[in-house]
């Protein structure tokens, strides 16, 4: 007996629950889209495309500098003596 599996793109859901939980889409939702001539990459979470994965390297980092709390703690090394 066959599993229905219903696929609703409006609400970028399906019935296997892996679009709700992944941000993307499932092969059923792809299955649906191929069938329908529709490009199935519109239904994937925008943080999964390159552009924006690339754009989180874009941000620029100021130079850390100790704290004084944290010179102490560094300058404190700690020995364990296995024998």
């Amino acid at each position: 007996m066959e599993k229905l599996i219903i696929v609703r793109m409006n609400q970028r859901t399906c019935d296997c629950g892996k679009p709700q939980k992944l941000h993307m889409p499932c092969a059923h939702a792809i299955i649906v889209c191929k069938h329908n001539n529709i490009d199935y990459l519109q239904y994937v979470c925008l943080v999964y495309t390159l552009d924006y994965m690339s754009s989180v390297y874009k941000v620029n980092f100021s130079k850390w500098t100790a704290s004084n709390e944290c010179q102490l703690f560094l300058r404190n090394t700690f020995t364990y003596n296995t024998s």
